[in-house]
């Protein structure tokens, strides 16, 4: 397998989160369509990557690379994201219950982290596989919930085009 299940498997030994029990990958299987996304329940059922802590920087390319460090100033300004794995209660809860977490998911979307920073989740989309997955933000302010009107693309930004290429360059539970 390629994507992101290689660039998991290089760093395998960072991973200090949760791998996740089968009978919760059968809660996640009630929820996620079959097809393109079956390799992430492979991920969560294989690695102890929930919980996990994922910090990058972007390049004005949209490319992700190690956060930046020797710069003055806070820890948020030398990380443009740091992100925490979702445990599949936290995927269910936003696919499911949150306010604009339905739409999002209808739209296509699949939540996979949370914000370290606070702030909206970080999504995959459904019809991306493991080679070709990209991070994005789903921005639930430009969501009205239970609305029949399609959500805006306005609410949907690519965050890094790759994330084989953050989980090969992030920082492991970084602390600034």
């Amino acid at each position: 397998m390629n994507g992101v299940y290689s660039a998991l498997e290089a760093r395998a030994n960072e991973f200090t989160g949760l791998r996740v029990p089968e009978e919760e990958i059968a809660r996640l299987r009630q929820v996620i369509p079959p097809g393109p996304l079956d390799w992430l329940l492979l991920v969560f059922a294989r690695f102890p990557i929930c919980g996990v802590r994922m910090a990058f920087s972007i390049d004005p390319r949209g490319l992700a690379r190690e956060p930046r460090s020797g710069f003055p100033g806070t820890y948020e300004s030398n990380v443009d994201h740091d992100f925490a794995w979702m445990r599949p209660d936290h995927v269910l809860f936003h696919v499911l219950e949150s306010a604009a977490g339905p739409a999002a998911f209808h739209a296509g979307f699949l939540p996979v982290g949370e914000s370290v920073f606070g702030g909206d989740p970080y999504f995959i989309r459904f019809s991306e596989s493991a080679c070709e997955a990209v991070l994005y933000r789903v921005y639930y302010d430009w969501i009205e919930p239970d609305s029949p009107v399609p959500v805006p693309s306005e609410a949907f930004a690519i965050v890094a085009r790759s994330l084989e290429d953050v989980i090969k360059v992030a920082a492991i539970n970084y602390k600034g």
